[in-house]
């Protein structure tokens, strides 16, 4: 009987894998655990969604779970989510409260009634565009409203502070006086809007992943802007008409007298320091030649690394993926006890609320998980920890900065068993392989290892490169039994059945089932020797084979041969061309700093030799020459910022052209974009200054900025036209127009600083931050003195020599 020789067991299979979990809930021991993961359907409310789950859940695990389990949450997106959202929305309602005050305060509580009023009306488009777009309402969306706020409320401005300063000292509420000063700055309005519109919808159009999470900002605004444009041309003046009070009775002073208000210091000071600047060339040029150094200074900060460039910034996420790869012949039993202590080593960190360990499988996969295939992780030697961490409001730290006190902690632990380990950061945005990867191409395959392996020592060197991996990693060790088919013939042994036999004894045989009553499905039936009597070589060895004669059993070694065979790395290729990807992660300037010291270090090495061909741009490796291709975020970074210089080009010409076919001229649309390079000297010291990088949104604020400072030249150059023809002499119609243009074009200014501002404690959008309220601040001051001083001189040029000047 079969009971005779074997032990026959109606049982589970042999464990593939272990979970567990430890955390505070458990002190730190670690309890084997079963992990439930929950996907939404596509356009369904991710927290609305796992409220239900939860509800659910709780409801069942009363009735199903016993006493000694325990069910603990690891992930919950929605939760997460809703947090987020409120942030926002909270930072939402301080941002209006900001433009509302900056409006009483300067303008008076009647102008202030009316913002309040036109703002939300004009802010609630932006939601129903993005509903007919087919925008989600996310946390990059409603950082997008955000964004617009400041962009919508400046035709308000323009528009309530010239009926302001036209209703001033009349008694009479005739719509003749709103229509007349929204007839005065009407076209020039209409005309900035559009320029803001075009400086940002280019950007729409940016290709990859990164447009995807970057297309909502310009398409929210562009849209609310127009939106706006309508509200303030039409319901700003009826508001206006219906809220301000009458005047006192004293005459309206002229739109371009000297100044609306001659006593006002600022506006002295500003005129006569203006005037100062006209009255000799040598201090206009001295004023171009210290903005040029300015300009000039603010690029050698950025080609000196002191101020950073990269693709997109760190996420201050709740958790933190650890993946571990010990030495591929590592069984599942060892692995989990190594991988389980470097777990509990992390019960140091405070920010730390519990660790989830998965040996020989994978963890519920996340985005970066998609990415990086981490859902194929299911050899017995590969293991993840899934790090909880408290919400960002309940801890002072950034993910980032807690992830570089992790790697410190595991790093001993893991060493003693040989372990290669990478600290996987939850992306704010475009997931890529790795944050640092190089591409290695050749047509030998040894050469090409041997390229690689030595690629692969340069990130160990470079300062700032942690995690560094390849491709190459052979793969897990494997014993080969050859049967020497001669050998076997003499001793009557059949080499096909024993060869069949090894495979059924050691892998196992699962080709029969059995149909029990008690089962609904039928359970399989499992050949194979018992766990202890397959643990070595020597097991394998002492296998015997009965011969065909009947005679004493045959020793498989024998009739066999065994040998080691080392397991095989991957064999990549990319574009039908054979590849090995060394990658790493960055903790230093960025992934482009790193890949252009190793860069300099290879062209030093291959001097002499064989030339080696360094790619930074998408193309194509040379098919019989030795290439290194950079990729990972350096290709996410390339792209976005190519996208965006190339559309901000194009859009530049574009706005050129309109300038030029509204003013008739060639020249004055130049001095009205003078002022767009000028935001440099604003965004990169603040930069600098905070420590943080210049990113991809940080970008797209730069190209808002570019519409804003042209709005602004276009309101000053369009008075001072008004002036001339209206017979004034070209200085006193610069400096009748740039007086009386202060005042909204300063409100406008600081709208957007004020506004701005608060995306500056958003993980993703917090360039944004940094880059409006800087580049507004200092282009503004600097495009009240360029603009003017440029616009005086082209005008008097002009006028000398007998052309049109207005």
């Amino acid at each position: 009987y079969l009971r005779d020789v074997a032990d026959v067991r109606d049982s589970i299979s042999e464990p593939t894998d272990y979970v567990a979990r430890m955390g505070r809930d458990t002190r730190w021991s670690a309890c084997p655990s079963v992990t439930i993961s929950v996907t939404k359907v596509e356009r369904s409310n991710v927290t609305a969604v796992t409220r239900k789950v939860r509800r659910t859940i709780d409801q069942l695990a009363g009735n199903l779970l016993p006493a000694t389990v325990h069910m603990s949450v690891t992930r919950d997106l929605g939760e997460r989510a809703e947090r987020m959202l409120s942030e926002v929305n909270w930072h939402m309602l301080i941002t209006i409260a900001i433009c509302i005050l900056l409006i009483v305060f300067t303008l008076g509580r009647h102008a202030g009634i009316i913002t309040a009023i036109t703002l939300p009306v004009t802010i609630i488009i932006v939601p129903a565009i993005y509903n007919l777009t087919g925008f989600t309402l996310n946390r990059i969306a409603l950082c997008a409203i955000v964004f617009s706020i400041a962009l919508l409320i400046d035709d308000s401005i323009v528009v309530i502070e010239i009926i302001h300063r036209h209703w001033h000292g009349r008694e009479d509420k005739s719509p003749l006086v709103a229509a007349h000063a929204v007839q005065e700055v009407g076209p020039p309005t209409i005309l900035a809007t559009l320029m803001v519109c075009c400086a940002l919808l280019p950007s729409a159009f940016v290709t990859g992943m990164a447009g995807q999470y970057l297309r909502v900002l310009p398409v929210g605004a562009c849209l609310g802007m127009v939106f706006s444009l309508f509200v303030a041309l039409t319901i700003t003046p009826y508001l206006c008409l219906r809220i301000f009070p009458p005047g006192t009775g004293e005459k309206s002073p002229a739109v371009h007298a000297p100044g609306n208000r001659p006593g006002h210091v600022m506006l002295s000071y500003y005129r006569r320091l203006l005037g100062w600047f006209m009255d000799k060339d040598a201090r206009m040029l001295a004023a171009y030649v210290a903005v040029t150094l300015l300009l000039v200074v603010m690029v050698t900060l950025i080609q000196f690394r002191i101020a950073i460039v990269r693709a997109m910034p760190d996420d201050n996420a709740d958790e933190v993926s650890i993946m571990v790869d010990l030495p591929p012949s590592t069984q599942l039993e060892d692995t989990y006890p190594v991988v389980a202590e470097a777990a509990q080593r992390l019960k140091k960190i405070p920010e730390v609320t519990a660790c989830n360990v998965y040996v020989g499988t994978s963890a519920p996969v996340t985005f970066q998980g998609l990415t990086r295939h981490y859902d194929f992780r299911k050899d017995p030697y590969q293991a993840e920890i899934q790090v909880q961490l408290l919400p960002n409001d309940q801890r002072k730290r950034r993910s980032h900065e807690i992830a570089l006190d992790i790697r410190t902690l595991i790093q001993p632990v893991l060493a003693e068993s040989a372990a290669v380990f990478v600290v996987s950061e939850q992306p704010p945005a475009i997931p890529t392989l790795a944050p640092l990867v190089g591409e290695v191409y050749g047509p030998d395959d040894g050469k090409r290892l041997a390229l690689a392996g030595r690629l692969k020592e340069i990130f160990r060197d470079t300062p700032g490169v942690d995690d560094v991996d390849w491709t190459a990693r052979p793969g897990t060790e494997r014993i080969r039994y050859e049967i020497d088919h001669q050998k076997a013939s003499v001793r009557g042994v059949v080499a096909a059945q024993a060869s069949g036999t090894v495979r059924t004894l050691f892998s196992g045989d699962s080709s029969s089932w059995a149909s029990l009553p008690h089962e609904r499905e039928p359970v399989p039936i499992t050949i194979r020797i018992a766990r202890q009597g397959r643990a070595s070589i020597a097991d394998l060895q002492s296998l015997m084979f009965t011969p065909l004669t009947g005679e004493t059993p045959v020793p498989a070694t024998e009739i066999g041969m065994l040998k080691r065979v080392e397991g095989p790395y991957p064999l990549l290729r990319k574009d039908l061309e054979p590849v090995v990807m060394v990658t790493g992660v960055v903790n230093g300037d960025g992934p482009n700093y790193s890949a252009a010291d190793i860069t300099k270090v290879l062209e030093r090495e291959s001097q002499g030799r064989s030339p080696l061909q360094v790619i930074w741009r998408d193309k194509k490796a040379d098919t019989w020459s030795y290439a290194v291709a950079w990729a990972g975020e350096w290709s996410t970074q390339r792209d976005l910022f190519s996208d965006l210089g190339v559309s901000f080009l194009v859009v530049l010409f574009l706005i050129y052209c309109v300038l030029v076919a509204w003013y008739r001229s060639f020249l004055i649309p130049v001095v009205i974009m003078l002022p767009i390079p000028l935001i440099i000297i604003g965004v990169v010291p603040a930069h600098v200054a905070l420590g943080k990088p210049i990113d991809g949104p940080g970008t797209m604020g730069f190209i808002a900025l570019a519409g804003i400072v042209m709005r602004n030249s276009i309101l000053l150059v369009d008075f001072a036209r008004s002036g001339i023809l209206a017979g004034m002499s070209i200085r006193e119609s610069v400096l009748s127009a740039c007086q009386i243009r202060l005042r909204p074009i300063l409100l406008t200014a600081f709208a957007v600083i004020l506004g701005e501002v608060v995306l500056y404690f958003d993980p993703v959008l917090r360039d944004l931050g940094i880059t409006m309220p800087s580049g507004a601040f200092i282009s503004t001051f600097l495009t009240l003195g360029i603009v003017p001083l440029a616009f005086y001189q082209l005008t008097t040029y002009l006028s000398v020599r007998g052309y049109p000047v207005a």
